[in-house]
């Protein structure tokens, strides 16, 4: 939609921004709203539920028995990788130390604020590089165009009004995503372990997630399907930008489909490696993205990744969306820290078709899915194209860019 401009603009003197509305004004920060860090409390004072809840500089942490503050006011990440994020928050609640707890003004409307802030990447104010944060007194100098009490109120209702249609819009498109996605693991699902002849005579599997298969297909453990392996130690000295043998990291590994992202580390062929296998990571947080990738061709693993050489009689696109449909945390020992071993894969109880009918699944998973897939990748990029409108129009509303007096 086409939105009108102010009548006249005037230039802004600001870092981020050229010119505003004439009859705005550019001030810092801290004449809008006093800032301050939010009060410390322990992991052992918040719980899921409770009566208070607690933010810190990333959102809700959880509940408490007390809180520090009430009303609206904005809070902005002061520490970590996500310093520099905006919330506005409301009602009796405890802010921790890891806020910036902005109070507006008497005169200053809180969700413009909120707006206005969202816009100022103020993560790029972040002072140190190991630990990022930013400071309240440097926030504070940043001079802001800004409008009148009243207009700063119709800029917050236009943006609630115009993003709560935005954000349902959103909504259909990631609820459309979800559905998607689990048509798309049905249709494997079904392929995998009931194959392509649906006439055909079915058995017990004995396996639960797998139940009936076809009478002739097989039920085979992972050390008689293949060899797991993993890797040996490798220096950072030895790595190279270019070379015969890449060496794969858990980077490498692709979450959208089982085709390996391009490596970008190499090393030389005096390091063992194995040829044409699947890769999934064997050890902490990464086991939860179910990351399982074919390698073609030779590679060298790091550490955290292992492989698993199949016997020449079974098609790595067939055993590797097996290994997805299973789940590598549903594999893993998460008692401590997530950890796939050898035994695991060993193991497992999985369908095997013959070798034929292996790639004959393979490709109808490919015709079937890609159909599924490319609505996916659609909806996605409307879902992107939605977002990249919605951060527009805040920032366009709240630096005067449009006028949006008798909208709202």
């Amino acid at each position: 939609m086409n939105w009108r401009s102010y009548p006249a603009y005037e230039n802004a003197g600001v870092a981020w921004l050229d010119k505003y509305p004439s009859t705005w004004t550019a001030i810092p920060l801290r004449f809008l709203a006093s800032m301050q860090s939010g009060e410390s409390i322990t992991s052992e004072s918040i719980d899921e539920s409770g009566e208070y809840p607690v933010y810190g500089g990333n959102g809700l942490r959880g509940y408490t028995t007390s809180y520090t503050h009430q009303g609206e006011r904005v809070l902005i990440g002061r520490q970590g990788a996500l310093c520099g994020n905006v919330h506005l928050v409301s009602g009796q609640y405890w802010a921790s130390e890891h806020a910036i707890v902005t109070t507006p003004s008497h005169d200053v409307a809180p969700r413009w604020l909120a707006y206005l802030l969202q816009t100022m990447n103020l993560g790029q104010y972040s002072q140190a590089a190991a630990q990022p944060g930013i400071s309240a007194d440097v926030i504070g100098k940043l001079r802001v165009p800004t409008p009148s009490p009243k207009e700063q109120a119709l800029i917050g209702d236009f943006l609630d009004q115009e993003t709560a249609k935005i954000d349902a819009l959103i909504a259909k498109q990631e609820q459309l995503i979800a559905t998607l996605r689990e048509d798309r693991t049905a249709t494997i699902t079904a392929l995998v372990t009931k194959g392509l002849e649906h006439e055909s005579e079915m058995r017990e599997s004995g396996v639960d997630w797998v139940g009936m298969i076809p009478a002739h297909w097989k039920i085979e453990k992972g050390t008689w399907i293949g060899k797991p392996f993993g890797s040996e130690p490798v220096s950072d000295t030895d790595l190279q930008e270019s070379g015969d043998i890449p060496f794969l990291k858990v980077s490498s590994l692709d979450g959208g489909g089982l085709k390996l992202s391009t490596p970008v580390w190499f090393v030389s062929r005096k390091f063992r490696h194995e040829s044409d296998f699947l890769v999934f990571p064997k050890r902490g947080a990464a086991i939860f993205g179910n990351k399982v990738n074919i390698v073609r061709g030779p590679a060298v693993l790091d550490p955290n990744l292992m492989g698993w050489k199949l016997r020449d009689d079974n098609v790595l696109e067939y055993f590797g969306q097996v290994l997805r449909l299973i789940r590598l945390e549903e594999i893993a020992d998460v008692s401590t820290v997530p950890q796939i071993n050898t035994k695991h894969i060993a193991g497992l109880q999985l369908p095997r078709p013959p070798v034929a009918e292996q790639r004959k699944i393979v490709a109808m998973i490919d015709g079937k899915c890609e159909a599924i897939n490319a609505l996916i990748r659609k909806a996605e990029e409307v879902t992107a194209t939605l977002r990249e409108y919605r951060s527009a129009l805040i920032t366009d509303a709240v630096t005067g860019k449009i006028d949006v007096r008798g909208v709202a």
